[in-house]
């Protein structure tokens, strides 16, 4: 059975909390943009802010959807990625 020194133990787990706490920070704009589409207009300028929608609202994804030509957005997006 291999011995784990200490200190190498340490650095390790040192690396692996930088690690976490980088990919929190990167992951965090992510979710806070989801997070705010599904907020209420009065809900998402409250302070302080609320890290879950209640209640979670769909009503911008439905006018998203209905005013405007996604299809077109979709295949003017794919025509420039294949090109």
């Amino acid at each position: 059975m291999r011995r784990i020194h200490p200190g190498r133990l340490a650095g390790r787990s040192v690396v692996y909390v930088l690690l976490i706490a980088f990919g929190i920070i990167m992951v965090m704009p992510f979710y806070w943009m989801i997070v705010s589409s599904l907020h209420t207009p009065q809900n998402l300028v409250a302070y302080p802010p609320r890290w879950w929608p209640r209640p979670a609202v769909l009503t911008h994804y439905q006018n998203a959807l209905s005013k405007a030509p996604f299809l077109l957005y979709y295949r003017n997006s794919l025509v420039v990625a294949i090109i």
